[in-house]
C-alpha cells in the first residue's frame, strides 16, 4: 500500500553546493584537457530531442567546411592573448617567440626521425650476412685459431667487422630510450605562452645577472604527502549522485540558475528565445536580477543596461530590436568600446551562433563603429579576429558585410593601426591565417587607397627574410585586383613592379601564385594596360617553358589572360606558340591544367588573327574532343560549363557544322549528364550561330538525337533545347514533322502525368514551326486530340 506521507520539496540553496564542494569524498582525478574539451563541445552541440537537432542544423558550425573550422584553432585564442599585447613591439616579440618555438619543434622532429630510423640515409642495413664461414676441423686446436686471428688483426689491410642486426637493434633501443626519457623530461617542464621554460630558453629570456637559486633543504612539495582526512565529515543527507567536477554548461546553469529565469529580468520579458550558451555572457543579468539598482555601482548599472540592449537586439522581436539598436547606437560613447566589445565579441565566436544572430551582431558592430570613431583603435585586433573569417564565407552577402565592417574599421583606426595589427601575422605558419590577412589587407587598400598602401606592399613582396611573407604580399595584390577591378588601372605600374621579381622566385608556390596574380591583374585591367606588363612577358614565357603540372597551368592561365591585351601581331605570335604547349598538355589528368586549357582556348579564339585554317591545320579539334568530350567531364558541372563555352568559341571560328558533327553521337549515350551536355552545347551553338552551315544529313541526325534525349529524360533542358533548335531550323524540319508528331501523340497517351505534361509543353513550342511549314492539318489534328 503506498505511503500516505506527502512529498516534500527541498528548495535549492547555493550554500548546499558550497558545502558539497568543500566536503568532496573523491580525489581530484581528471581526464586530459583535450578529451575534456571534445566531450564538452559534443555535449553542447548534441541533443537527443528533435527540436534541438533542428536548432543544431541552423548553427553556423554545422554548415562550415573543415577549412573554415580552422578559425576555432587559429584565431579564437587571440581574444584572450591579445589582452596582454599593448603595443606593436609586444606583438612582434610574440611572433618571434612562436617562430623560435616552431624552429625548435622542427629540429626536434628531425632528430627523432633520424634516431628512430625513419630517414633512409641514417639507417643501417639490418640484414645479417648470410655467407657461410670456413668450418674448423676437429683436429685443429683453438690456439691455432687465436694465432691466425691475431695475425689477421695485425695485417695492415684488415677489414672492419660488420655488426650484427642484434647489436644494431640494441643501439637503436638505447637511443630510443634516451629520446623517450628526454620527452618525459620536457613534458614536466612548464610552458608559458607556448615556450617551454628549459635551461637554454631561460638563458635566452633572462639577463645574465640572474642566477639559479638552490632548492631549500626544508622544502616539501605540496602533493608529496597524502591528504589528511581525519577530520573529514561525511554528509549522509544526499539522495542522488553528485559529480565531483564539471566544466560543461551544467556548471554554468548551477552558477546562474535556470536559463528561463532571464524572462524574469525587468525589460527582458518579451525575448523570443534564450539559449543555454547565452548564459556565458548574459548570466550576470540572472545573477543580479533580485538586486536593486540602487545597491549596484554606476559601472555595474551601465553594464547591465548594455547587456540588456544587446540581448534585445540579438533575441528580441523585430519591433523591440529596432528600438534597442537605436538606443545602443546613440549611447555608444556612454558605454564605451570596452564594455560593448567585451559582450559582442565572445558572442561572435560562439559555436551555436546562427546566421540571423551573426547578421544582427555584425550590424551592431557596424553601427557602433560610426559613433566610436577613433576610440576603437585599441580594439582593432579583437574586432578583426571575429570579422576576418566572414571574408571567406560561402554566402556573398556575409562576405560583403565583413568587407564593409573592415572598411569602416580601417577608416576609423587609420592605416598605421591596421598595418601594425596585421603585420605580425603576415609570415604566420598557418596558411589559413595568412589567407585572411591577405584579404583583410586588400579590403583596407580598397578603403584607404592603393597609393598609400603601395610602399608597404612592395616591402612585403620583396622580403628577404621569409618566403611566407612574399607569398602573403602577392596574395594581397591578387585580392586587390579581384576586389577593385578596373579601378587599379591608375596604379597598375606600381602593382606590377611589386610582383615582377617574384616570377623567378626561388620558391615554387610563390612563383605559381605570382602567375595567378598576373592573370587576375590582366583580367581586371582588360582591355587596357598591356604596357605595364611588357617587362614581365619574357620572364613569364621562360616560366611557361620550364614548369610542369599545376605551376604550368598557372602560367598558361596568365598568358591566356595577357594575350587579349596585346597587339594583333604579338597576340598572334604568342597564341601559336602557346597552342604548341596546349597540344602536349591536352591529355593531362590535372584538373587545374584542364581548366587552364579551356580558358585559353576561349580567349584565344576571340583574337582576329586566329582563323579556321590555323585551327584545322593544328588539329586542335581532334585533340580537344578526344580528351575533353567524355563522361568524366560531364559529371563535373564547372568543367562541363567551361567545355561548352570552349565549344561555342571554336564554333565561331570553324563554323557550327564541324562542332555539331562531333557531338551528335553523344546525344544517344546512356549517361544522362553526357546527353545533357551535348544537348546544351548544340542548343547554344545553333541558337547563337544559326543552322545554315548544316547539311540535310546532319539535320536528320540532330533531330533524331534530340528526340531520343527527349524520350529518355525528363529534364527541362531537353524540352527547351528541342523547341529552340526546331525554331532555329524552321522550314528544314518539315520532312521530319510526321515522325516527331507521332512520337508526341504516343507520349500524350502515356499513363505517367509528367510524361503527358512534357509532351504537351513540347507541342506548344512546336506549334509555331508547324505554322511556318504550313501544316495546318496537323495543327487541327493536335487541337482535336
Amino acid at each position: 500500500m503506498p505511503s500516505s506521507k506527502p512529498n516534500v520539496v527541498i528548495p535549492y540553496s547555493r550554500e548546499d553546493d558550497e558545502k558539497l564542494k568543500s566536503n568532496k569524498l573523491t580525489s581530484s582525478f581528471t581526464m586530459p584537457k583535450s578529451f575534456q574539451q571534445d566531450l564538452q563541445e559534443e555535449a553542447e552541440l548534441y541533443k537527443d530531442d528533435e527540436l534541438s537537432k533542428v536548432a543544431n542544423k541552423r548553427a553556423l558550425v554545422s554548415n562550415e567546411s573543415d577549412y573554415q573550422k580552422r578559425k576555432h584553432k587559429s584565431l579564437n585564442d587571440r581574444l584572450v592573448s591579445d589582452d596582454k599585447i599593448n603595443s606593436y613591439k609586444d606583438a612582434m616579440e610574440r611572433r618571434k617567440k612562436e617562430h623560435e618555438l616552431e624552429r625548435q619543434m622542427k629540429e626536434r622532429k628531425e632528430e627523432n626521425d633520424k634516431v628512430e630510423g625513419k630517414d633512409g640515409k641514417t639507417r643501417e642495413d639490418h640484414t645479417p650476412n648470410t655467407s657461410r664461414g670456413r668450418k674448423r676441423r676437429w683436429d685443429i686446436k683453438a690456439t691455432d685459431d687465436s694465432t691466425s686471428s691475431s695475425k689477421d688483426n695485425n695485417n695492415n689491410n684488415r677489414q672492419v667487422k660488420k655488426k650484427s642486426r642484434w647489436q644494431v637493434q640494441d643501439e637503436v633501443d638505447e637511443a630510443t630510450i634516451k629520446t623517450r626519457a628526454k620527452d618525459k623530461y620536457l613534458s614536466d617542464i612548464p610552458i608559458i605562452d607556448g615556450i617551454p621554460l628549459t635551461e637554454a630558453n631561460l638563458d635566452l629570456l633572462l639577463p645574465l645577472s640572474f642566477k639559479k637559486v638552490e632548492v631549500p633543504s626544508t622544502y616539501e612539495p605540496k602533493f608529496s604527502k597524502p591528504a589528511d582526512k581525519s577530520e573529514l565529515k561525511i554528509q549522509t543527507d544526499i539522495d542522488s549522485y553528485v559529480m565531483p567536477e564539471s566544466n560543461s554548461l551544467a556548471n554554468t546553469n548551477l552558477k546562474y540558475g535556470n536559463p528561463q529565469a532571464i524572462h524574469e529580468v525587468p525589460g527582458l520579458r518579451d525575448l523570443q528565445f534564450f539559449k543555454e550558451s547565452d548564459l556565458k555572457v548574459f548570466g550576470k543579468l540572472i545573477e543580479t536580477k533580485d538586486i536593486k539598482t540602487s545597491d549596484l555601482s554606476p559601472e555595474d548599472v551601465k553594464e547591465r543596461r548594455c547587456m540588456k540592449l544587446i540581448l534585445r537586439v540579438k533575441n528580441g522581436a523585430p519591433s523591440t530590436r529596432k528600438v534597442a539598436l537605436r538606443t545602443l547606437t546613440d549611447n555608444a560613447r556612454t558605454f564605451g568600446p570596452s564594455m560593448i566589445f567585451n559582450i559582442i565579441l565572445p558572442l561572435m565566436l560562439d559555436k551555436t551562433l546562427e546566421d540571423q544572430e551573426r547578421h544582427l551582431l555584425v550590424k551592431v558592430i557596424g553601427r557602433v563603429l560610426f559613433k566610436l570613431n577613433d576610440s576603437v583603435r585599441p580594439y582593432t585586433s579583437k574586432i578583426l579576429v571575429v570579422i576576418m573569417p566572414l571574408l571567406i564565407d560561402d554566402n556573398l552577402y556575409t562576405r560583403l558585410e565583413g568587407q564593409e565592417i573592415i572598411s569602416n574599421l580601417a577608416k576609423a583606426s587609420g592605416l598605421s593601426s591596421m598595418i601594425s595589427t596585421l603585420r605580425p601575422d603576415i609570415d604566420h605558419s598557418d596558411d589559413y591565417v595568412r589567407n585572411l590577412v591577405a584579404r583583410t589587407l586588400a579590403v583596407t587598400t580598397s578603403s584607404l587607397g592603393i597609393q598609400s598602401m603601395l610602399p608597404f606592399l612592395k616591402a612585403v613582396c620583396n622580403s628577404q627574410k621569409s618566403e611566407l611573407a612574399r607569398h602573403t604580399g602577392v596574395k594581397t595584390i591578387q585580392q586587390i585586383a579581384i576586389m577593385m577591378g578596373s579601378s587599379i588601372l591608375p596604379h597598375l605600374n606600381g602593382l606590377v613592379n611589386c610582383i615582377a621579381r617574384r616570377v623567378k622566385d626561388e620558391n615554387l608556390s610563390v612563383r605559381t601564385l605570382t602567375a595567378n596574380c598576373i592573370g587576375s591583374l590582366a583580367i581586371a585591367s582588360a582591355p587596357y594596360g598591356y604596357e605595364s606588363f611588357e617587362s614581365i612577358v619574357e620572364p613569364l614565357w621562360q616560366g611557361l617553358t620550364k614548369h610542369r603540372g599545376k605551376a604550368l597551368a598557372s602560367f598558361i592561365r596568365a598568358f591566356g589572360n595577357l594575350i587579349p591585351l596585346m597587339d594583333q601581331e604579338y597576340g598572334a605570335y604568342y597564341t601559336k606558340e602557346v597552342f604548341k604547349i596546349l597540344k602536349r598538355e591536352f591529355s593531362s589528368p590535372i584538373d587545374e591544367m584542364q581548366r587552364a586549357i579551356l580558358i585559353i582556348i576561349k580567349q584565344c579564339c576571340a583574337i582576329d588573327s586566329i582563323d579556321k585554317s590555323f585551327i584545322i591545320e593544328a588539329k586542335i579539334l581532334d585533340s580537344f574532343f578526344e580528351n575533353f568530350w567524355s563522361r568524366k567531364v560531364a559529371l563535373d558541372n564547372k568543367l562541363s560549363k567551361m567545355c561548352r563555352d570552349a565549344c561555342y568559341s571554336l564554333a565561331v571560328k570553324v563554323g557550327p557544322s564541324l562542332i555539331i558533327d562531333k557531338i551528335l553521337i553523344s546525344m544517344r549515350e546512356e549517361s544522362l549528364p553526357y546527353r545533357q551536355m551535348s544537348v546544351e552545347t548544340a542548343t547554344k551553338i545553333i541558337s547563337g550561330l544559326g543552322s545554315f552551315d548544316l547539311d540535310d544529313r546532319q539535320v536528320e541526325r540532330l533531330l533524331d538525337g534530340l528526340l531520343y534525349s527527349f524520350q529518355h529524360g525528363k529534364e527541362p533542358i531537353f524540352l527547351n533545347g528541342f523547341g529552340s533548335i526546331m525554331g532555329s531550323l524552321g522550314v528544314r524540319v518539315q520532312p521530319h514533322l510526321m515522325q516527331i508528331i507521332s512520337a508526341l501523340l504516343y507520349r500524350l497517351r502515356n499513363q505517367d502525368p509528367e510524361t503527358r505534361e512534357q509532351a504537351a509543353d513540347l507541342i506548344a513550342q512546336t506549334a509555331p514551326v508547324l505554322k511556318i511549314c504550313s501544316e495546318d492539318e496537323m495543327l487541327i489534328k493536335l487541337e482535336d486530340y
